[in-house]
């Protein structure tokens, strides 16, 4: 089967979460876990003292696209490379063979692979870019790392979808935290790295050529999974179609 791309997440809201919910994560690091409403300046005190409008946010917040940062970025804390962290607390432990986070410095790509194109840029042209529609874009497969560079297959989506998006490896009370959702606006209820739609649980994936979604109807088990080798804009929706085609009383919480 081919590669697909997972996806990138973005921070949609400045507003700050309630009292209550914070609660300790396991990490790589010294001492094995981080505060939930530790700060980046506890955590990441350089990168607070050269951005101090960032300094005060939680890692709560962060998690629930709640920080009021507008983009995503890679940023050391553990000690451990990231890619080595997910594959050993997701990928290994999920039993995928074909998912992988590349190292920063890799940029080939897994064979075979669907390839990525550009069909809508304006998110694009939002940020100044110009790319000519139906532009080839499978090259650019080391965008945003963890942000936008890892792979998979259809089947292991699957898999990750129906483990709740890795809720299923979490302690119980922070698995139940993680899915305390909260209206963060267009139709989406946001938790800590994950999306609610009614019963749907899970999370989009966008990267420029690809648009990805994995969701599991937490109600009847059934799982979803589709991608498309196009973006941006209109696809989240496109992606999206055949599951409100396949279960129409569940598309009010989509549109």
């Amino acid at each position: 089967m081919d590669r697909i791309r997972r996806a990138r997440a973005h921070d949609h809201s400045d507003e700050r979460p309630g009292p209550g919910r914070p609660r300790r994560c396991r990490t790589g690091g010294p001492g094995g876990t981080i505060a939930l409403d530790g700060s980046v300046k506890q955590y990441l005190p350089a990168l607070a003292a050269k951005h101090p409008d960032v300094a005060n946010v939680t890692i709560d917040q962060l998690l629930r696209m709640q920080s009021g940062i507008p983009d995503s970025a890679n940023v050391p804390v553990t000690g451990t490379p990231i890619e080595q962290l997910i594959t050993d607390r997701v990928v290994t432990p999920l039993g995928l063979s074909k998912t992988v986070l590349p190292a920063p410095e890799s940029t080939a790509a897994p064979q075979p692979q669907s390839r990525g194109y550009v069909t809508d840029a304006q998110e694009i042209e939002a940020f100044g870019g110009v790319v000519p529609l139906g532009t080839d874009v499978t090259d650019w497969n080391s965008w945003g790392q963890a942000g936008g560079g890892m792979w998979s297959t259809l089947q292991e989506l699957g898999t990750f979808a129906a483990s709740d998006a890795g809720n299923t490896l979490l302690p119980k009370k922070l698995a139940a935290n993680r899915l305390k959702t909260k209206d963060i606006g267009d139709h989406t209820r946001y938790g800590q790295g994950i999306i609610r739609f009614g019963p749907w649980v899970g999370h989009e994936g966008e990267a420029l050529g690809y648009e990805t979604w994995a969701l599991h109807n937490t109600k009847t088990g059934v799982v979803y999974v589709a991608s498309a080798n196009a973006c941006c804009g209109t696809q989240a929706l496109a992606a999206l179609a055949p599951l409100i085609a396949l279960y129409p009383k569940d598309g009010k919480y989509f549109l």
